[in-house]
């Protein structure tokens, strides 16, 4: 599989537009949401760690707990 890189604003542009996917099936756009939903949560997760790491205070414990608050 071939990897792309997409920003986290792309991510949500293309689960909007899923919505008007008409030659999609309903079951198709679901798994699609999905994993559009699945993708966006984890990198936010990144962001928010790789934020937290840069700063000198912040143990890795706390860093965990920081993101186990974005879910």
């Amino acid at each position: 599989m071939t990897r792309i890189n997409i920003s986290i604003e792309d991510l949500h542009v293309i689960k909007q537009a899923l919505q008007s996917a008409p030659e999609m099936s309903p079951s198709q756009k679901a798994r699609a949401e999905e994993w559009l939903s699945f993708e966006i949560l984890r990198r936010e997760k990144i962001r928010v760690a790789q934020e937290l790491l840069k700063k000198p205070d912040m143990s890795i414990e706390q860093v965990i707990g920081k993101i186990r608050e974005v879910s």
